[in-house]
C-alpha cells in the first residue's frame, strides 16, 4: 500500500505520520545498490536488514524510507490510516481477511 500511495503522489513524510516510526524508517539521501544496505546499517546499527523491504525502498524528497516486513496486531489500524491518505477516486483500499 505504501508503494501505491507514493505512486499516487502521497509524500513519504505524510505516509510516515500514519505508520509507527518503528515500521517506516528514513535515512538521508537516496543511495542504491550496496550503498543502500551500508547506509541502512550505519543509520540503524541494531536493525536487521532482512526484516525490511530493502529491495524496494521509497525515495522521496532527498530521503530513503524502508517499510518493515514484520507486522502484527496493529496492522489493520495502520492500513485504515493509510487508506485515508489515498487521493479521492484512486481506488486505493484494503480488505481485512479474517
Amino acid at each position: 500500500m505504501v508503494t501505491t500511495l507514493r505512486a499516487a503522489g502521497v509524500p513519504a513524510r505524510e505516509i510516515a505520520k500514519a505508520i509507527p516510526p518503528s515500521r517506516f524508517l528514513p535515512i538521508d539521501g537516496t543511495p542504491a545498490g550496496e550503498e543502500l544496505s551500508e547506509a541502512f546499517s550505519l543509520a540503524y546499527p541494531k536493525g536487521d536488514p532482512g526484516r525490511w523491504f530493502m529491495e524496494s525502498p521509497i525515495h522521496d524528497e532527498g530521503r530513503t524510507w524502508f517499510v518493515t516486513k514484520i507486522w502484527g496486531r496493529n496492522t489493520e489500524p495502520v492500513l485504515e490510516r493509510l487508506a485515508k491518505l489515498a487521493p479521492e477516486h484512486s481506488g486505493i483500499r484494503y480488505e481485512a481477511v479474517p
